[in-house]
This record gives structure tokens, C-alpha cells and sequence, in this order.
């Protein structure tokens, strides 16, 4: 089953241009219903947020005719923390006179948000009925003290059998499916695919930190998926730290039994003599401060290790998917460079991912990876470590801190693409060719 696009219109007021949004409350006017109805999430006040204390309540959509409602999605708030303000325990119902309500799925203790940013969650319903108005009446927050939701999506069966999933573009011969966020991916027959998954890269450690590792990247040549609708999660990139410490690490990507392994977080210096060790992952982290810390392992086929440490408390940088990531080196004070990423041309053009972050320097920043989308390292003069890219996983670069609020970065968002030749469209279809990873 595929499903339509968003059945609700642009909203720019509760009652414009169609239909009607509401709510059980709101925090004031700048949070009113029609803001999770408005196709963005542009900031804290783009969304839906109920009164303070207030954690439980319902968002409201009525149609100016009935709707055969079939999946849904919910996004958080945009924001930092934004996922504990997510609904933690809902029902999604519908009614034909806005008193009496059908149940049409009830979801419960859902934490899949984390403290992520605009992460959408699609849900598939069994639902025959048509209904005018439908209701998201949420009963518990992940948080004690506020309730928000970012944006709410109700979709309808496609209109026609086929093929659906992220954005759709073509490349000669070939259908190619790009998805930057979670989705379902919905066909009407067996495909022979090539399939990219790219997992979300890892923060930067925060105190003379090492570089946040890219997301593991996993390009398969050829599988099989199968006719139905196929849940597919795009992981996102770590947030980046507040507060001292290693950094975050990424989120995986899955699709179809396959998974991408979500980058490893950065080293950091903490106080009492710790290690410093980067973390494991897709790719692994470099070694905050510590030249006898140990980097973080990497992923067998999807990234590399880490780098080491220097005397000088220079760091090292992010695995990257295409190589390890750099030692530093204290006879120039220079911080390791993250690892380099991969290309892949699945969407028609050469693109990079995978990229590590580069870690901090006493003198000289770690080096950006030429390619991949890892950030920069810090020194002790400079902010924060630069961030990785969103859509490559790329890891984000080691910070300084030493009490001056300056943080590691924070890791790129991974992306999840699926490439098939065009049913009906014609050719003759070479798997393989063209189809390979560059490099190790």
C-alpha cells in the first residue's frame, strides 16, 4: 500500500485555507493548533505546545469532507530537547459529528524520539472508514512538564497502485528514491534495488575532544524488496554536547533487514584522569586528550577506526567510512583529521559520505576531511568544533571547552536512498555496473 501525500493543506490559521485545526489548549496564540498543520518546522514556536504542566491533550483536524485516513506521522518539535516534549502514549480517532469517536490506533510508552530535533515517525493504520474529523488525543509526554508536537501528517491510500517513499527523481533508466527522515518506502510489486544507507554521524568530545566518527555507510549493490510498504529509519546525527564529555553518538539507518551502524562518539577529557577513549561504531571516534586512550572501532565494510591522541593533549580525528581517523602530532600541535568518507553515485551524481570529524588541536585545528562531510577540529584560541554535514553522516569536530563553553560539533543527519530500473520505462537493467564503493 502506498500512501498519498498530506491530506491536510498549508495551514496558515486554524480556519485557512480549509478545513478546521484545534486543540484541547494551548500555551498561547504563538502555539496554536494550526502550527503542527503547516508543513514546517522552523524553530521552537513552529509547533503545537500545550500550557506548562499540561501533559496530556488533543490536536484536531476536520475536513470539509470525508477522508479515508490510512497512515499518519508526527515530528517534534524543532529545538534542542525537543524529543522529550513528544507524545509518549496516544490514540488517533475519528469521528463523522466530533462527539462520537472510533479508535483507530493506540500507540503506547513511545521513545523513539530521544532528544532529537524534527524526527518524524510514519505510522501505517487498518482503517476502511471515512471520517471528516480526526483526533490525536495524546494521554502522556516523555516529558513531566511539557507536551508538543512539530508537525502532524494524516495521509490516504495512494490514488493509484505503484511505487512511493521520499522524494522520487529519475536518472536515465533508472527511479531513484532520496529519504532524509524516517518514511515508509511502499511498492506495489517486487523490485531488484540498490540500496545506500548511511547512518547518522557522532558529536564531537568537548574538553581538548577527539573527532565525532561518520556514520557507517552501506552501499548494497542488489536486493530484493518485496511488494508492501516497508517502515525505513534514517538516523539522525547527534545533537551536539552542553555539557563536558565524549560526544554523542549517531543513530543507525534501516531499511529491509540492513542497517547502517550509527557513527561513534568523540573522546573528552574529564576531570580525574580519564581515558579519552573514543567510542565504537559504524566509524569509531578519536581519543580525547589522552595519548594511552584507545580510539573507537569501526564497522568491518561500512567505516574505519578512530585516531590517537598526542602528548600535547592534541586529539585525535573521526573514522571515517573511506579511511582511519588522523593522529595528532605534538611537534606541530596539530589535531588528528577525521577520516575520509566514500563517494557513491547511486543518485546519478558523485556524492560523498561518511566523512570524520577532525580533533582538537593545541595549535592547529584538526583537519575537515576532503571529503564526506566531517567538521573541523578546534584549537585553544576557538569556539566550538565544526559541525558535520546533514545527508552525509558526516562526524562532528573535537572541542576545546577548559571553561570556556566552547563544544564539540555536532554529527551530520544520514540518508537513506533507493535506486531500481524504472518499471515500464524500457532498457535493459545491468546490476552492479557502476554500482561499487570507491576505496576499502
Amino acid at each position: 500500500m502506498g500512501l498519498s501525500a498530506n491530506l491536510i493543506p498549508v495551514m496558515t490559521s486554524n480556519s485557512a485555507p480549509s478545513g478546521t485545526a484545534s486543540a484541547s489548549s494551548a500555551f498561547s496564540s504563538t502555539y496554536a493548533a494550526w502550527k503542527a498543520m503547516n508543513h514546517a518546522n522552523a524553530g521552537e514556536s513552529d509547533a503545537w505546545v500545550c500550557p506548562e504542566l499540561t501533559v496530556s491533550g488533543w490536536l484536531q483536524y476536520q475536513f470539509g469532507s470525508g477522508k479515508t485516513v490510512v497512515g499518519y506521522a508526527i515530528t517534534t518539535r524543532y529545538g534542542a530537547g525537543s524529543g522529550a516534549n513528544a507524545p509518549k502514549s496516544w490514540a488517533l480517532k475519528g469521528s463523522n459529528d466530533g462527539s462520537t469517536w472510533d479508535t483507530l490506533d493506540t500507540r503506547t510508552d513511545v521513545r523513539v524520539w530521544a532528544a532529537q530535533t524534527g524526527k518524524r515517525q510514519v505510522y501505517l493504520i487498518s482503517n476502511a472508514t471515512s471520517y471528516t474529523y480526526y483526533r490525536l488525543d495524546i494521554s502522556a509526554s516523555n516529558d513531566v512538564a511539557w507536551l508538543a508536537v512539530g508537525e502532524w501528517e494524516l495521509f490516504e491510500a495512494a490514488a493509484e497502485s505503484g511505487i512511493s517513499g521520499g522524494t522520487i527523481t529519475t536518472d536515465g533508466a533508472y527511479t531513484v528514491h532520496t529519504l532524509t527522515g524516517d518514511d515508509v518506502f511502499s511498492t506495489d510489486r517486487e523490485l531488484t534495488c540498490r540500496v545506500l544507507r548511511v547512518a547518522g554521524g557522532a558529536a564531537g568530545g568537548t574538553w581538548c575532544g577527539g573527532g565525532g566518527a561518520g556514520g557507517g555507510v552501506d552501499d548494497a549493490a542488489s536486493e530484493t524488496v518485496s511488494a508492501g510498504s516497508h517502515q525505513a529509519i534514517v538516523g539522525a546525527g547527534a545533537p551536539p554536547p552542553t555539557t563536558n564529555g565524549d560526544g554523542a553518538d549517531g543513530q543507525d539507518t534501516t531499511f529491509n533487514g540492513g542497517t547502517a551502524v550509527k557513527g561513534g562518539g568523540g573522546g573528552s577529557y574529564v576531570s580525574g584522569g580519564a581515558s579519552g577513549n573514543g567510542r565504537p561504531g559504524g566509524s569509531g571516534g578519536g581519543v580525547g586528550w589522552h595519548p594511552d586512550g584507545t580510539p573507537g572501532s569501526g564497522t568491518s565494510g561500512q567505516g574505519h577506526d578512530g585516531g590517537h591522541a598526542a602528548s600535547d593533549n592534541s586529539s585525535g580525528g573521526g573514522g571515517g567510512a573511506g579511511s582511519a581517523g588522523g593522529d595528532a602530532n605534538s611537534g606541530t600541535g596539530t589535531g588528528g583529521a577525521g577520516g575520509e568518507g566514500v563517494s557513491s553515485d547511486i543518485t546519478g551524481s558523485t556524492v560523498w559520505y561518511g566523512g570524520g570529524g577532525g580533533g582538537f588541536g593545541q595549535t592547529n585545528k584538526g583537519p575537515a576531511p576532503t571529503h564526506g562531510g566531517g567538521g573541523i577540529g578546534s584549537n585553544s584560541t576557538s569556539a566550538n568544533g565544526g559541525d558535520g554535514v546533514d545527508g552525509t553522516g558526516g562526524g562532528g569536530g573535537g572541542g576545546w571547552y577548559d571553561g570556556n563553553s566552547s563544544y564539540g560539533g555536532k554529527g551530520g543527519n544520514g540518508i537513506l536512498v533507493i535506486r531500481y530500473l524504472t518499471p515500464g520505462g524500457g532498457g535493459i537493467s545491468i546490476p552492479l555496473l557502476n554500482h561499487l564503493l570507491l576505496g576499502d
